[in-house]
C-alpha cells in the first residue's frame, strides 16, 4: 500500500488579513526609514545653518576690530597687524595684538635702557621658536 501524500500548493493564495498585515509591516517599514532619512536631512540643514551664522559672527567681529584697528593705527599698520607681522619700531601694544602674549619674557635694565626679550611658540625647555627683542617698549629685532 503506497501512501499518497500531495506536495502543498504554492498557488494557494494569501488570505486578505495576511496581505493586508503584510502591507501595514511594509508600510511601517518605509515610513520609519523616510522619518530617518528627513531626520537626518534636517539636522543636516540645522548644522548648516548653525555654521553659516557663527561664519557672520565671525567676520562682524573681524571688521569690528579691523575699523578699530585703522582707527588707532591708520591702514598701512592695521594691515600690518591683521597680517602678524613684525616690524623695527613696532610698540608693545601693536605687538600685543599682533601676535598675542608671549610665552616668556626675559627682562635686562642696562644704565637709562630696558631691554627685553618676549618668547613665543615654546618647543621645550626653555626653549623657543620667535624671539622678538624690545629696547624701552619698542622692537629693534627678531627671531623667528
Amino acid at each position: 500500500m503506497a501512501s499518497s501524500t500531495a506536495p502543498p500548493d504554492s498557488s494557494a493564495k494569501n488570505s486578505p488579513q495576511e496581505e493586508n498585515s503584510a502591507i501595514g509591516v511594509l508600510f511601517a517599514a518605509v515610513s520609519l526609514s523616510l522619518f530617518f532619512v528627513g531626520l537626518r536631512v534636517f539636522r543636516k540643514i540645522r548644522c548648516r545653518q548653525k555654521l553659516a551664522a557663527a561664519q557672520r559672527l565671525f567676520e562682524k567681529q573681524r571688521d569690528a576690530e579691523w575699523q578699530r584697528l585703522v582707527g588707532q593705527y591708520g591702514e598701512e599698520i592695521a594691515a600690518r597687524i591683521a597680517a602678524h607681522k613684525v616690524w623695527q619700531g613696532m610698540t608693545v601694544e601693536q605687538l600685543i595684538t599682533s601676535w598675542g602674549s608671549p610665552a616668556d619674557i626675559d627682562c635686562e635694565i642696562v644704565k637709562t635702557r630696558k631691554k627685553e626679550t618676549w618668547k613665543y611658540v615654546q618647543t621645550g625647555k626653555n626653549r623657543f621658536a620667535n624671539r622678538i627683542y624690545l629696547e624701552n617698549g619698542i622692537v629693534i629685532g627678531w627671531k623667528i
